[in-house]
């Protein structure tokens, strides 16, 4: 699949991508890894994280780049035919998923920026069901 060159265009593309292959990734990760690896590399590289500069990843958060060496060592001994244990597969797709939560397109927003449109959803309804209460309520007569 060919990615945009646009920062904002490229991150769309690969989070459409990212939610198509996750849960294949999930049930069989030899298979998909190498291609979750490849948009987390944009994503890492997008977020500011030096992958192809040794001496300023020196001095990137070491957490990021622990998690991104070792998936990537799990991706280069898949490309070249090794097995890899199931267990150390599974724990190459958390790292993946983690990374991809920390740096990708989701993570300059707040945690709760993602519920308000729930939040305004919700706050509608509760404005309807008013309206809907206020017109039924009906004062009699007695």
């Amino acid at each position: 699949m060919s990615m945009d060159h646009n920062p904002g265009v490229r991150q769309d593309e690969e989070a459409a991508v990212w939610a198509s292959i996750i849960d294949d990734v999930r049930d069989d990760p030899a298979e998909g890894l190498p291609e979750l690896a490849r948009i987390l590399r944009g994503e890492l590289v997008d977020a500011g994280v030096p992958l192809d500069d040794p001496v300023a990843l020196a001095d990137a958060q070491p957490d990021i780049v622990a998690d991104w060496r070792e998936l990537e060592s799990v991706v280069a001994a898949l490309d070249v035919g090794r097995d890899v244990d199931h267990a150390r597969l599974r724990h190459a797709v958390g790292l993946a998923e983690s990374l991809h939560r920390a740096t990708g397109p989701e993570a300059d927003k707040p945690a709760d920026a993602r519920l308000e449109p729930i939040e305004a959803a919700a706050e509608e309804a509760i404005e309807v069901d008013e309206a809907v209460a206020d017109y039924g309520e009906v004062e009699r007569d007695d």
